[in-house]
């Protein structure tokens, strides 16, 4: 039996900044994706080198962008709140909760990258949103 997490009712909630901060959910989001976490790797071949093959060593990690999709709203202050983070270059610290059981949640610092509006003839209007993460993701391990 697979212990699979259906994953309707994930969370993006934004911090505020404030000392005591707090986190405030992203209204109506629907899909999320990342962060595109990648390591990096270091060319060390040198004339040494074994058999005709490149050697490596791991490298910085590039902590990645998460995207997510919302139902945008114009009067409402998430989404007003990420577009003008993505107006002004603001970096805040971020979450995505997942629904488990007791809840997961990997932490971060990102600012927005891009916003771009969707609007099609035959739905609704989406607010697409990238962040470019900063420093390490905290997840539980």
């Amino acid at each position: 039996m697979s212990n699979a997490v259906f994953g309707q009712g994930t969370l993006v909630k934004r911090g505020d900044g404030a000392g005591s901060e707090v986190f405030t959910t992203i209204a109506e989001v629907g899909t999320i994706t990342g962060p595109s976490q990648r390591s990096e790797f270091i060319d060390v071949t040198s004339q040494d080198s074994v058999s005709g093959y490149r050697e490596f060593v791991s490298g910085l990690i590039d902590p990645g962008e998460i995207t997510f999709t919302a139902n945008y709203i114009p009067a409402n202050a998430t989404h007003k709140n990420v577009l003008a983070d993505f107006k002004a270059k603001t970096k805040h610290n971020w979450k995505i909760i997942f629904p488990t059981s007791p809840s997961t949640e990997w932490a971060f610092a990102c600012t927005p990258t891009a916003a771009e509006l969707t609007a099609p003839v035959d739905g609704q209007l989406q607010l697409n949103v990238t962040l470019k993460v900063s420093g390490a993701v905290t997840y539980p391990t």
